[in-house]
């Protein structure tokens, strides 16, 4: 996954922040930079190439790692059911034909009044409903249930059309197919301190009902309804997977903890066609080259912002200011190794070691000095050193300078024997359980054929 990511990044001009590094630097240099896709064909045959190596080979060259669980079967929600001992505090009543006809609410039930039980859901013909007070029950509903046993019993008994039927069947999954359970504590100076989950009106206005608390290092599953908040308690909430998702409060209420693989709410699944007409629109108008793709892109995130797809905190939050800061203070290194005479000197000497051997060589040898650098060094640091000095090396054997700097953006996308010199490959390490040796195994057959690519493919479209 992470060697993909690194080598998708040569499809597009904006596929990496060293390949706009190179771009900038060669259009200082020689008055134009690359087109959005021109060197995509590079990218396409690296890939193909290393999809067959991964495939017939290099999955093999990895330790075999055990196969864990998905997490969305095996996380949030069953650790929370044991911690807050719920696991037979769950059950369920069937509605009989014997109701058909009449009318019975919720709210006439008085469940938690009389027995100090939580209606959580009502399923009705495959469908499942938060039923509120007004909520009408029809024969063949089924209602989940909890508290405790004899409380789900006793209320069963007393409407003859309401058979109790148990605990829920497979009660270890219970409520990953249809809903789920989220934690949430109350933080210092919390409005709702003094309060009652029912007087917040979780329910009514979320479709949460809190079915349990955690005060005092002991959980709590009964009458949750009732009790005043203190700081620093812990709230359990169930509700449909669409209201946990979408329950966003401010930290300074609840410290709110959503489960499981972050899922993509309703609310945003409405704006998903938006979000990708804006996203190509800044690709066509980068293609067109109507304006600088820096513009495009910022004007991109702005309507993405002010659409409502994605909040300002969070468009702040995933901008990586280290990076930025780390490129702008490298940037004129760069510019100072041209205006010094450091990129002369060392264009100079790679020409007169490897320029007898042709243009092809002297491009390998510093593919081989960018692949060396970008595997401790950020990427994009390697580009803005390596970029003036691949121009003026080309230029001192007469070749092609946009060939070397494509050269460069291949090299300083092949950061696979270590997993310092990129995200990527840093963030597979501990799921991986890889260590410094997996990586040369496996990341070495992979330099080699990004170099193979280089000084083939390269040439035939961009004639040294």
């Amino acid at each position: 996954m992470a060697t993909i990511a690194l080598i998708g990044s040569n499809l597009t001009l904006i596929g990496a922040s060293h390949n706009l590094v190179v771009h900038s630097l060669l259009k200082e240099s020689q008055g134009a930079g690359f087109g959005f896709f021109e060197f995509s064909i590079v990218g396409i045959c690296l890939l193909l190439a290393s999809f067959l190596y991964i495939f017939f080979i290099g999955r093999y060259l990895l330790p075999h790692r055990q196969k864990l669980d998905n997490p969305r079967n095996s996380t949030v929600t069953a650790n929370l059911i044991q911690e807050y001992d719920l696991k037979n505090k769950l059950f369920e009543a069937w509605v009989s034909t014997d109701l058909e006809g009449k009318h019975l609410s919720i709210a006439a039930l008085d469940l938690y009044g009389k027995y100090g039980l939580d209606l959580l859901e009502v399923v009705r013909e495959g469908s499942k409903f938060v039923a509120l007070d007004d909520f009408d029950l029809q024969s063949g509903d089924t209602l989940l249930l909890k508290g405790t046993e004899q409380a789900a019993k006793d209320f069963c008994e007393y409407y003859s059309g309401i058979t109790y039927m148990g605990p829920p069947r497979a009660q270890e999954k219970y409520p990953i197919s249809s809903a789920e359970l989220a934690e949430a504590v109350v933080p210092p100076r919390s409005p709702v301190m003094g309060k009652t989950p029912k007087e917040i009106n979780f329910r009514e206005d979320y479709s949460l009902t809190v079915i349990g608390y955690y005060r005092d290092g002991k959980p709590h599953a009964s009458y949750a309804q009732d009790v005043k908040l203190k700081e620093g308690d812990g709230l359990l909430f169930y509700g449909p997977r669409n209201a946990i998702r979408d329950f966003e409060p401010t930290k300074e209420i609840l410290i709110y903890y959503k489960p499981g693989i972050p899922e993509v709410s309703a609310k945003k699944e409405i704006l998903a066609p938006l979000a990708t007409a804006i996203l190509l629109a800044v690709v066509v108008v980068s293609v067109a080259d109507l304006v600088p793709i820096s513009v495009a892109a910022i004007g991109g995130a702005t309507l993405m912002v002010l659409a409502g797809i994605i909040n300002p905190a969070k468009a702040y939050d995933a901008i990586d200011w280290k990076i930025i800061v780390l490129i702008g203070g490298m940037y004129p290194l760069g510019i100072a190794l041209v205006q010094s005479g450091t990129a002369d000197m060392i264009g100079d000497g790679l020409v007169n070691v490897l320029g007898g051997y042709g243009a092809l060589i002297v491009m390998a040898g510093i593919s081989l000095l960018t692949m060396i650098l970008t595997q401790p060094i950020h990427n994009a640091v390697v580009a803005i050193i390596m970029t003036p000095i691949a121009i003026n090396a080309a230029e001192l054997m007469g070749s092609n300078p946009r060939a070397f700097c494509i050269a460069v953006m291949v090299s300083c996308s092949s950061t696979f024997l270590m997993s310092v010199g990129h995200p990527a490959p840093l963030m597979v390490q501990i799921p991986g359980n890889y260590n410094a040796v997996d990586y040369i195994k496996f990341g070495l057959p992979l330099n080699i054929i990004a170099m193979a690519v280089i000084l083939i493919i390269i040439p035939l479209f961009w004639p040294l």
